[in-house]
């Protein structure tokens, strides 16, 4: 239990936690009972600690003071005595731990109460070592108060809304019924409009390279001609030759916005090598739009009561293979421009609902408001599904949808898991 030293070391008293300096013994058991009770009906959505054999100063500095190994007593006497003395029920556990390996203390672990309040079910002790039957107490911040009637009422508030919405939600894949496993093929990255174009440019390219070897060879041919004629032609005659070699066409020059067929060999390389970002708009359209999986969240509030001011987190982890638009990406339009060039088209109401992902810590993080949320009334997360391309690199691997869900009148938030799982290339997932 390294976290044990850690909490001796570095975490101060509180709610939760409590450090004695010296054990429980016979004639204060009646502590003990107090000190059990209070934690378990303290404000905690986990397990208490009472750490027993260390003394915490006012600095958060701390004394260990070892218990001896032949005076450890037996956890079954401690779990006995809140059963016999305790009601309802209440799991605790006596452990030894050694602090750096060779401090011996003690450490009482009060499981998270889920049926509180606690109290005497009968008198123990007698005198003033006494505690009551009915007596209870409850743990704030560093001091034990006695359970007081505003107390007893906020507890039963916070049940209430537990019992309210305790498992009484549901999350699933939108479009399917109450399916929390969706199942699909991986999106192939192949053929992608800028690789289309890379091809055609490229062999554009060595179209070109061949005819421009075919001039350089016949302008070769006629250069020697030419000087083969100056020996055997008047001189008007080897002008007039010379003068027609400008008119022959070595290469078709190119100017802003022509067709690739009328670019030169220079400026169709550079093309290529900007292949990308030139149709990058091209690329994430066929993408997102053709080979993407849409994917939308629904959500099943099953209780008898609405679900206030409703929130939701949803993590998807960052993974190679998977792509995430963080936008919509409309069709390029590239039909009406002389300059082949993609002309942006104003923003559609798809396009200014689409939900924004934020990096976080790994993970794709989408925060989404979602209002009341009406019992027995199935409402979808997004207004617009997000785009999420599953590519062959991900193929037999299942992909983890992390939901967190927060509302007005929840004492915590609700958890679920979502699984996405992508098919093995060639066949079924044999996971």
């Amino acid at each position: 239990m390294q976290h044990i030293d850690e909490l001796i070391e570095f975490e101060p008293e509180n709610t939760g936690l409590d450090f004695k300096a010296t054990p429980y013994k016979k004639e204060n058991l009646f502590e003990f009972l107090k000190d059990v009770m209070a934690i378990a009906n303290a404000s905690l959505d986990r397990e208490g600690l009472i750490i027993v054999g260390v003394k915490k100063h006012a600095d958060n500095s701390f004394t260990v003071n070892p218990l001896p190994a032949d005076s450890f007593v037996d956890a079954a006497t401690y779990q006995n005595l809140v059963i016999e003395n305790i009601e309802p029920d209440l799991h605790i556990e006596y452990l030894p731990h050694l602090y750096k390996s060779n401090q011996l203390v003690g450490v009482f672990k009060i499981d998270k109460a889920t049926d509180k309040p606690y109290i005497m079910k009968k008198v123990f002790g007698s005198g003033n070592a006494i505690r009551r039957k009915g007596e209870s107490f409850i743990r704030k911040g560093t001091t034990t108060f006695p359970l007081m009637r505003q107390d007893i009422d906020r507890i039963y508030e916070q049940r209430r809304i537990a019992d309210a919405y305790t498992h009484q939600v549901s999350f699933y894949f939108s479009g399917i019924s109450k399916v929390k496993i969706l199942e699909v093929f991986p999106a192939s990255t192949d053929a992608l409009p800028s690789q289309k174009k890379a091809i055609k440019i490229q062999s554009i390219i060595d179209k070109k390279e061949k005819e421009k070897a075919e001039q350089d060879k016949l302008k070769a041919e006629i250069e020697n001609q030419a000087k083969l004629n100056q020996r055997t032609l008047t001189p008007g005659l080897a002008n007039l030759g010379a003068l027609s070699l400008t008119k022959f066409p070595v290469s078709n020059l190119s100017i802003f916005g022509t067709t690739y067929e009328e670019r030169d060999i220079k400026t169709l390389k550079d093309d290529l090598e900007q292949i990308h970002q030139t149709y990058y708009e091209d690329d994430c359209y066929e993408l997102y739009e053709n080979r993407a999986e849409r994917i939308n969240l629904t959500i099943l509030n099953e209780g008898t009561q609405y679900l206030e001011d409703a929130f939701i987190r949803i993590e998807v982890p960052i993974m190679e293979g998977l792509f995430v638009a963080n936008e919509l990406y409309a069709e390029p339009d590239r039909s009406s421009s002389p300059f082949l060039i993609s002309i942006p088209k104003l923003p559609d109401w798809k396009s200014l609902n689409y939900p924004r992902y934020k990096k976080d810590n790994g993970l794709y993080t989408y925060s989404e408001k979602l209002g009341d949320l009406r019992h027995l009334q199935p409402k979808e997360v997004f207004e617009v599904p997000i785009r999420i391309a599953l590519t062959p690199a991900l193929a037999g691997k299942e992909i983890e949808v992390n939901l967190i869900l927060f509302g007005k009148n929840l004492p915590q938030p609700i958890k679920d898991i979502l699984i996405i799982r992508i098919a093995a290339i060639g066949g079924v997932d044999e996971a």
